[in-house]
């Protein structure tokens, strides 16, 4: 089984008028989650991006664009620009699962920290 994959909420930045045509779509933000096989580690990635200038010939009136639309704009945006969005939650969802780097050592117990001291020889 693979992870699976679903948009989130998707946010769009509107000028109110452009070259006569209103309410134009300048700027969608994005999400895109992923959830591996069992269910027990979930990432998310957060992504913008500037639309195509707007021509009376592709326009959408903006009440009528569905999420459908959105989905497929930035897939294309995506897709132009050579972002596999897909691997890279992949890659998340790997670097929970098995981190290639670990921090937060606890601190030996023979060591005590006197952060008053250390102030003090600054």
């Amino acid at each position: 089984m693979a992870n699976t994959y679903s948009w989130g909420e998707f946010i769009n930045d509107v000028a109110p008028s452009e070259d006569g045509i209103i309410n134009v779509i300048k700027v969608i933000h994005y999400q895109k989650n992923a959830t591996n096989e069992d269910g027990s580690v979930q990432v998310s990635y957060h992504g913008s991006f500037v639309c195509d200038p707007a021509s009376e010939s592709s326009y959408i009136d903006y009440p009528d664009v569905t999420i459908e639309d959105r989905i497929s704009w930035t897939e294309t945006h995506l897709q132009a620009n050579g972002i596999d969005l897909d691997a890279y939650l992949d890659s998340m969802i790997h670097e929970k699962v098995e981190p290639q780097i670990i921090t937060n050592f606890p601190i030996p117990e023979n060591i005590q920290l006197d952060y008053r001291n250390n102030l003090n020889n600054i």
